[in-house]
């Protein structure tokens, strides 16, 4: 054979040197030293693209693209594949379509290590700009649209990065502008009952659409009001809500319809444990008024941690120093108790609350007439909702 193969060799400078075999299999001399040498490249190839820009616009359907990177390297344009030359320059034509595209460019060098960089270029051909409000596509020359308050809000989809200006006699100028989607979201206050407004999109190509709306406000609205506040908390796996609708003979809590007499209505509500979204709806005219509020249900006592004793023996009097940690989900009561044996038969002591640490605390003093029959027996904690539990000590 003429060539060999030789895997797995380390870092290092290598030297070989070739003997011929004869027929009878003896050898000739061997020739003079070759050398190699296998060094580890991490390093990935540097890539700078000249040409395009990211986010440059063009109405054309192709565009040309340039680099530079390392001499003599593999380079790959989308799907396309070229060659940098001796000074690592490399160019290349790419097709567009319309919209925003992405131009990936990608160089390995010998050492399989690649270096990628991604262009979007926003290829414009149509100039006819689309428009779409509130998942409404827009093709009358005026549009109309309806809000049960002032405080309007406009979505929708356009041309990418286009820039939104709005303009009308009560509000004035408005300057807005579409994400690299097409996405929108225009907040308005409309100054009063029927607003004309005019919205000129120019694209990035210099395309431009000019919209007209009318902005209407509905008055009679439906109105939600409750009769109490709801509580944030509660340990009851039912509440009763009670309140007052105007302007709509219907009202939905939590998509079930509730009963309403005299603008009046009154509905329980079932809870599980944990967060629950109590959603109210009133309808009028297909216009919704919707309020939310959020209640959780805690029926679960305060758990102990810990509980630590020290005592202090002094003459005729016994020092005790409690300390008892304990969680909740909710809000702990300011105060505990700690039932102590005694000789002359159980005692209960006032522990005091520490907001900060969740501990509580109390200091007890007994004449040791008692210590024949002293004994912690229980700790009774209890949250703010009335959740309680007595904890039994057995030491």
């Amino acid at each position: 054979n003429t060539e060999i193969e030789i895997n797995s060799l380390d870092p290092g400078v290598y030297y070989w040197h070739v003997a011929s075999i004869d027929e009878s299999e003896f050898p000739g001399k061997f020739g003079k030293y070759n050398y190699f040498t296998i060094i580890k490249d991490k390093s990935k190839p540097y890539l700078v693209i000249n040409s395009p820009s990211d986010y440059c616009v063009t109405k054309e359907s192709q565009i040309a693209v340039s680099g530079e990177t390392e001499p003599e390297l593999s380079v790959k344009i989308n799907e396309q594949k070229t060659v940098s030359d001796s000074k690592g320059a490399f160019s290349g034509l790419v097709q567009l379509k319309e919209g925003i595209n992405k131009i990936r460019f990608m160089v390995a060098d010998k050492a399989s290590n690649t270096t990628e960089s991604i262009k979007n270029v926003i290829c414009e051909q149509n100039p006819d700009v689309e428009l779409e409000i509130n998942k409404k596509n827009l093709s009358a020359q005026t549009e109309t649209f309806t809000f049960i308050s002032r405080k309007a809000n406009l979505t929708g989809h356009t041309r990418s990065l286009s820039e939104l200006l709005i303009t009308s006699g009560g509000m004035g100028r408005l300057v807005s502008y579409a994400d690299t989607l097409g996405e929108f979201n225009i907040h308005l206050e409309i100054s009063q009952p029927e607003e004309n407004v005019k919205i000129t999109i120019t694209t990035p190509a210099g395309f431009i659409r000019t919209q007209k709306l009318q902005l209407k406000v509905k008055n009679n609205t439906p109105v939600i009001q409750l009769s109490n506040p709801l509580s944030q908390r509660t340990n009851e796996s039912q509440i009763l809500l009670e309140g007052t609708i105007k302007n709509s003979d219907k009202l939905f809590i939590n998509n079930e319809e509730a009963a309403i007499d005299n603008a009046r209505f009154s509905k329980t509500v079932k809870l599980n444990k944990g967060i629950n979204r109590i959603k109210f709806t009133g309808e009028i005219d297909s216009q919704e008024n919707e309020i939310e509020k959020e209640i959780y249900l805690d029926q679960t006592p305060p758990e102990l941690i810990s509980n630590n004793v020290t005592v202090d023996n002094k003459k005729d009097v016994l020092f005790l120093k409690l300390n008892i940690a304990v969680k909740d989900e909710s809000e702990l009561k300011k105060t505990a108790a700690v039932v102590l044996k005694t000789a002359s038969g159980d005692r209960a002591f006032v522990m005091k609350l520490n907001k900060l640490s969740k501990q509580y605390a109390a200091e007890i003093s007994l004449p040791k007439s008692e210590l024949k029959e002293l004994a912690l027996k229980s700790f009774i904690v209890e949250d703010q909702l009335g959740n309680k539990k007595e904890y039994e000590i057995q030491k």
